[in-house]
C-alpha cells in the first residue's frame, strides 16, 4: 500500500511538475526576450550613421536606436553646447512630442514585448546653451 500511495504521489509531481516548469520557461523567455534583443542589437555610437541613419534596412532595429546606449553610457552629450550636439547628431526632428524639451530625437518603435509606441532621445539645455539632462522617452 505505501509503494502504491508512493508510485502516486511521484505520478503528481511529474504531471503537475511539466506545466509548472512550462509556464516558468514560457514567462521567463518572454520577459527575458526584448532585453536579449536589444542587447544583440546594441552597437557603438557613430555620428555619420547616426545621422545617415545607414543601418536603417531593418525597420524594426533602426541605426538611432542601436546606437542610443552607446552614445549614452559614453557622456558624450553631458554639458554638450547645442552647436556640439547638432554636429554629432545633426538637427533635432521636427515633431509635436516633447515640446517641453529643447532637442528631440526619434529613435524607432519602443524596445519590449508590444513595441506600439516609439522610442526618443530628449535634451534639455540651460540659459547658456549647454546639456544640463538627457532622457529616453517613449510616446
Amino acid at each position: 500500500m505505501q509503494r502504491a500511495t508512493k508510485r502516486i504521489a511521484k505520478a503528481i509531481i511529474v504531471l503537475l511538475g511539466i506545466p509548472v516548469a512550462a509556464f516558468a520557461a514560457v514567462t521567463g523567455a518572454v520577459s527575458l526576450r526584448p532585453r536579449v534583443e536589444a542587447y544583440l542589437q546594441s552597437t557603438k555610437f557613430d555620428p555619420v550613421g547616426w545621422k545617415t541613419r545607414s543601418r536603417d534596412d531593418g525597420a524594426s532595429w533602426p541605426t538611432r536606436l542601436r546606437m542610443v546606449d552607446d552614445l549614452l553610457d559614453r557622456g558624450l552629450l553631458k554639458g554638450a553646447s547645442r552647436a556640439h550636439v547638432e554636429e554629432l547628431l545633426g538637427p533635432p526632428d521636427d515633431t509635436v512630442y516633447f515640446r517641453e524639451w529643447d532637442l528631440v530625437y526619434w529613435l524607432g518603435p519602443e524596445r519590449g514585448a508590444t513595441r506600439i509606441d516609439s522610442e526618443w532621445l530628449v535634451l534639455r539645455l540651460d540659459p547658456s546653451g549647454k546639456v544640463v539632462e538627457q532622457r529616453l522617452m517613449r510616446d
